[in-house]
């Protein structure tokens, strides 16, 4: 019996352990390291958040993001069955989209986005794409960015169209049982031999 509440104890930790993979948190681009002397791996997930939540993960680009749509898959290795919609533009939807530089602050007017989505920050020659796929809901956010430009450009938000059917993420891959089920079910196997052993 103890060698079964050690298994389930190992289970349990090896299980906890690979709950707790950290994401990556630099942009990455196989075509650029450095723009204008800025390392590209300074550009971070924490770069972008909304309501406290970082991105998943970034990217940057150099150039213009006008067809940016056509390339989100590809860039963030998606689901080729997911669709995005035109992106909602501060600098053409200001109704919808609006932001503040000196606050570093952007809304979008209710009721906003839902996850997954993607926001774009453009300035100068160069823009940094971040794909979020928390909250549920984009209505604010914050942003701290150095492009190679200071000034801002726009800001962008990319909303999903069509995506992968129920049980399926965004990359394509079965939805996971939740960790807590995982957790608690060497746990739970613990305490069933520790009752049998009581019994005894």
């Amino acid at each position: 019996m103890k060698k079964l509440n050690k298994i389930a104890i190992t289970l349990g930790l090896l299980v906890l352990g690979a709950s707790m993979n950290a994401q990556a948190a630099s942009c990455s681009n196989t075509t650029y390291t450095t723009v204008n002397s800025v390392n590209i791996a300074d550009y971070n997930t924490t770069d972008v958040t909304i309501d406290s939540t970082e991105a998943h993960s970034c990217s940057y680009h150099n150039g213009n993001d006008d067809k940016y749509k056509s390339v989100i898959n590809t860039d963030f290795g998606l689901a080729d069955t997911i669709t995005w919609n035109d992106p909602i533009k501060s600098d053409d939807h200001a109704d919808l989209l609006s932001y503040d530089i000196d606050t570093e602050t952007f809304t979008l007017v209710d009721p906003g986005v839902f996850a997954p989505f993607v926001v774009v920050l453009k300035g100068g020659t160069d823009f940094v794409s971040y794909l979020f796929t928390q909250p549920e809901q984009a209505t604010e956010g914050l942003f701290s960015i150095f492009l190679s430009q200071p000034e801002l450009s726009h800001i962008s938000v990319y909303a999903m169209a069509t995506g992968p059917g129920p049980g399926i993420d965004i990359f394509g891959n079965p939805v996971p049982l939740p960790a807590a089920l995982w957790l608690f079910a060497p746990a739970l196997l613990g305490f069933m031999g520790f009752r049998r052993k009581s019994k005894a």
